[in-house]
């Protein structure tokens, strides 16, 4: 088969010539680079470092900076050409999470092997092809076939593979020729084993700019259909909000509502309403809708005047779609802020234990269309995702991490998981500090617009939900 000639393998690339890429997430201290320095010492340069024709380094930072470190004058690198940055940074981001590619049973590499690089026939390569990381290696494949083999394996001289299994289930599925390197055979399997199944450093993105209105990308899109009918359903909304507003009905506020498309049914039905979404796009379009947004806040300001406070507050996949986790924790403020004690909580995000089952506790990939995401988790359990030319960030919860947040706001009264998402009902318990609601509610409806810009709205919404609170007769509260 003919493939596309976007990159070629250079055994002996100049290390001086290689330089960071500005959005690498990884981060490495002196004892993870330590154990790095002695797996290259151990058993050689296995992984080919992944680099423009300048030495802008794609994927392979750590090992570039090892190199440096041994004192090394040249590497192998797989040079590509006429990529683009949104093929680079999914580069760093394959490379990256696919280290720990374990597979069971693990592939094997058939025929007579020597030690160091070489490339073997597909037919050398024997397994399984129905394993784990099958979205992973679709991420793989579209990029084998766009420049060339550029990745690699690991194995003994004996054919067992130790490293690389996902890329050779790729090739194999795709007739490519394999890239192995192969052990010097007086290297020790299972320390070789060890060391090639370590993570080398963590993910962060701390350096990498947050725009809060690239975060609807995050969200779930819920369509209007005909006649009310909603496309790409909420369950948050089926099996929760839904079912509550017929026992107990009340105004609804939906925070973060995305399109629109769940109030919009709400309102058909009967039920009062108020949504805000602060990135509310126009129609089939991806430009931002001001007057819309400002509109529901006006909405809200005046609901919070003349009618109080809401029975139910609705969040669905927003804590997650949030790009901080001190922006979620506004978010959950603003919760107990508008919703009065006694009413109800909705809310939904992403589950942590989804990526522990199902892609590894670090890492996963899914497709969507011809877009395929790879993410990885830092210390606070965030993920970045390259998409349209900049990032958006999502936040994933464990059972214990939901569970503490739903205590801060009251008592479960219905709790699930549907796949990869958890839903919460929370009945409203006491009230919080207000100078602490009063912040989280100003940080969010003065939250940045693009150009510089912010929503502007702090103080109105502010001074209409101290009106809310004073009609309660929380004046004693409010001071």
């Amino acid at each position: 088969m003919k493939f596309n000639e976007g990159g070629r393998f250079v055994p002996e690339f100049p290390v001086e010539k290689l330089r960071p890429a500005p959005y690498n997430p990884r981060r490495i201290d002196e004892e993870a680079l330590a154990k790095l320095r002695y797996s290259i010492s151990t058993i050689g340069f296995a992984k080919p470092i992944i680099c423009l024709e300048d030495g802008l380094t794609v994927a392979g930072h750590q090992r570039g900076r090892t190199a440096r470190a041994l004192g090394l004058k040249t590497v192998p690198a797989y040079v590509l050409k006429g990529v683009n940055e949104a093929d680079e940074i999914r580069f760093n981001q394959l490379h990256n999470g696919s280290d720990l590619d374990d597979v069971e049973p693990p592939p094997r590499i058939l025929g007579e092997l020597v030690p160091g690089f070489q490339e073997g026939a597909h037919q050398q390569v024997e397994g399984v092809t129905a394993a784990p990381g099958v979205s992973t290696r679709a991420v793989m494949m579209t990029l084998l076939n766009k420049f060339g083999n550029w990745g690699g394996a690991v194995a003994t001289i004996d054919g067992e593979v130790l490293g690389g299994a996902y890329y050779l289930l790729a090739v194999k599925q795709m007739r490519m020729n394999a890239r192995i390197f192969v052990i010097d055979p007086e290297v020790p399997v299972e320390e070789a084993r060890a060391l090639l199944q370590r993570a080398y450093g963590s993910f962060s993105y701390d350096h990498i700019d947050r725009t809060p209105w690239r975060q609807s990308f995050a969200q779930p899109h819920r369509l209007p259909g005909g006649e009310g009918v909603v496309q790409n359903e909420s369950t948050l909304y089926h099996r929760y909000v839904l079912p509550w507003l017929k026992k107990e009905p009340g105004a609804v506020f939906d925070l973060g509502s995305g399109r629109g498309a769940y109030p919009r049914r709400l309102r058909m039905l009967g039920h009062e309403v108020v949504d805000v979404e602060f990135f509310r796009r126009a129609l089939s379009s991806y430009h931002l809708n001001r007057p819309a947004v400002q509109a529901m806040i006006d909405d809200l300001c005046s609901h919070l005047r003349e009618k109080g406070r809401f029975r139910h507050m609705v969040l669905e996949a927003v804590i997650n779609s949030c790009d901080t986790t001190e922006r979620a924790r506004d978010v959950v403020a603003c919760c107990a802020a508008f919703c009065k004690p006694g009413g109800l909580v909705h809310f939904s995000g992403r589950r942590k234990e989804m990526l522990e089952r199902y892609y590894g506790s670090t890492a996963y990939a899914s497709s969507r269309g011809n877009w395929y995401p790879m993410a990885f988790l830092d210390e606070n359990s965030v993920t970045a995702t390259y998409h349209r030319g900049g990032w958006f960030y999502q936040i994933y919860h464990s059972k214990a991490e939901v569970d503490a947040i739903s205590a801060e706001l009251g008592e479960i009264v219905q709790a699930g998981n549907t796949g990869s998402c958890w839903q919460r009902t929370v009945r409203r318990g006491p009230e919080w500090p207000v100078e602490e609601l009063e912040a989280a509610i100003r940080r969010e409806f003065d939250i940045a617009w693009p150009n510089g810009e912010t929503v502007g709205r702090g103080d109105d919404v502010v001074n209409a939900w101290r009106a809310a609170l004073e009609a309660e007769g929380q004046a004693e509260a409010v001071g």
